[in-house]
C-alpha cells in the first residue's frame, strides 16, 4: 500500500508503547512487565504475534526491549520507586527541601551508578531479551 501527501510518497511509521500495548496484549500486569524478564519476553512474543495477525506488514512491530523507565536519574541516587500493577513506575519524593536535594546530588558525585540495583536489573533484562529474541 502506498501513501502520499500533497503528491509526494510518504512512509508513515508507528511506534508501539512497550509499557502499554505489549504488556496488555501479552496478558501481564505492568508491574510484571517491568520486573519479570521471562514474563516481559513472553508478553513481547504474544504481542508481536497478535500485531502481525491484525496488521500484517502494514504496521511494523518494534523490536523487543526492556520497558522504558522514567526518572532513572532520580532512582539511581536513591528515590524510592513504586511499581503499580496497572501503571508505569513512579518515584516518591525523597528530599524534604531544595537544600536536602542539593546535598543528595553532591553526595552522588563520582558514584559508580553501574552498581545500582535498578541499573543491574535492566542490564540483566536487556541481556535476557537480546538472547531470547
Amino acid at each position: 500500500m502506498k501513501y502520499s501527501y500533497k503528491g509526494k510518497e510518504i512512509f508513515p511509521t508507528i511506534e508501539i508503547d512497550a509499557s502499554g500495548i505489549a504488556s496488555y496484549l501479552g496478558g501481564v500486569s505492568m508491574k510484571e512487565f517491568y520486573l519479570d524478564k521471562q514474563k516481559c519476553a513472553r508478553a513481547w512474543e504474544i504481542a508481536a504475534e497478535r500485531f502481525k495477525k491484525d496488521f500484517g506488514d502494514l504496521i511494523p512491530f518494534r523490536k523487543p526491549s526492556p520497558p522504558g523507565i522514567s526518572y532513572g536519574h532520580l532512582i539511581s541516587i536513591g528515590a524510592p520507586v513504586n511499581f503499580p500493577d496497572d501503571g508505569e513506575p513512579n518515584v516518591s519524593p525523597f528530599a524534604g527541601s531544595a537544600d536536602e536535594a542539593i546535598d543528595i546530588l553532591k553526595a552522588a558525585k563520582g558514584k559508580d551508578f553501574t552498581n545500582n540495583k535498578m541499573f543491574q536489573h535492566y542490564l540483566d533484562m536487556w541481556r535476557y531479551l537480546k538472547e531470547y529474541f
